[in-house]
């Protein structure tokens, strides 16, 4: 992936003062640009708000089973982001 601009920086900082606005951190875990593992493979998703606090993290990589929302941020990505990614996260079984 190419390095990532202003725009899609901006974007990340945005969504994640509304994440933790949004999601009561004793019952979801926030995480932004981290692993997370599918039937197919592991991307890492801007955000996927997994349905488990951070403190009930089990060492391992999280799964896209436990994911309640995954989000990416697309500006030069979109096309990627609208098929294979939504594809490969909704084999997984992430909702939204």
């Amino acid at each position: 992936m190419p390095a990532q601009k202003d725009p899609h920086t901006a974007s990340v900082s945005e969504v994640t003062y509304w994440c933790v606005a949004s999601f009561d951190r004793a019952k979801f875990w926030i995480r932004i640009q981290s692993t997370l593992v599918t039937r197919q493979s592991s991307p890492e998703p801007d955000f996927a708000i997994m349905d488990y606090p951070s403190t009930a993290s089990t060492g391992g990589y999280a799964s896209s089973s436990r994911a309640v929302l995954v989000i990416e941020v697309s500006d030069s990505t979109l096309l990627a982001d609208t098929t294979n990614k939504m594809s490969l996260y909704a084999s997984g079984g992430v909702p939204e």
